[in-house]
């Protein structure tokens, strides 16, 4: 998400790993997919390891990139590594698709929202894009994405966003147990990129869990 002062990156917990035979085996402890790479720069990654090559080959030549056109070139660069890295390995899974998304302090010292998208098995190979309010990665079918549809607002700060964020991710998890777990969230403000202390996220969670409780109850059909 993209809020008035800065940008928020949040994410769940489980990361996915392939077999060759596109066996999907997930492991949700202390796995987390937000990383920062220093103060101007994090990022969060959806998809399998080789979404990660990118994101990190990105990270080692970002410094001094001055304009959009810059980071575009250098986002696809990085894409396009990964994808060479991917096809010559055999150990990679049938995902044809990855998504990374970035937060890059800009020449100005605002933070910017980057996405950057990569098709393995497609002609358009990487694209990426700056992303101008907010963009929901991973598990795209899941019903909690309205949330973020319905309720985001532009000229927030990312402070004011942070439980939408949370709420989002944790009613996602209701909604596919298997595949979604935990929360990590991270704010790239004037002050730099830092995480969410856990003692926020055990807030974040109650506050979400009473939200979601609320809800049910208002839902519930009243008897005429």
């Amino acid at each position: 998400m993209v809020g008035s002062d800065g940008v928020l990156l949040a994410s769940d917990l489980k990361r996915v790993h392939e077999g060759l035979i596109g066996a999907i085996t997930r492991f949700s402890s202390e796995q987390p997919k937000i990383h920062i790479f220093h103060s101007g720069l994090a990022y969060c990654c959806a998809g399998d390891e080789f979404a990660e090559v990118a994101a990190r080959k990105f990270c080692e030549q970002a410094d001094n990139l001055k304009d959009h056109p810059q980071i575009h070139s250098r986002l696809i660069e990085s894409g396009e590594y990964a994808i060479r890295e991917r096809a010559s390995s055999r150990d990679h899974g049938m995902r044809q698709f990855a998504s990374i998304l970035f937060a890059i302090r800009s020449a100005i010292g605002r933070f910017e929202l980057w996405c950057l998208d990569l098709n393995w098995d497609d002609a358009r190979g990487a694209m990426a894009e700056p992303v101008c309010g907010k963009r929901i990665n991973g598990d795209q079918a899941n019903a909690a994405g309205f949330f973020v549809e319905r309720y985001f607002r532009r000229g927030r700060p990312v402070q004011e966003l942070t439980p939408l964020a949370a709420h989002t991710i944790l009613v996602a998890h209701v909604l596919n147990t298997a595949g979604i777990d935990g929360l990590e969230i991270i704010r790239c403000t004037a002050e730099g990129c830092k995480k969410v202390s856990q003692d926020e996220i055990e807030t974040l969670t109650e506050r979400s869990r009473k939200l979601d409780a609320h809800i049910g109850a208002c839902m519930e059909l009243q008897e005429p």
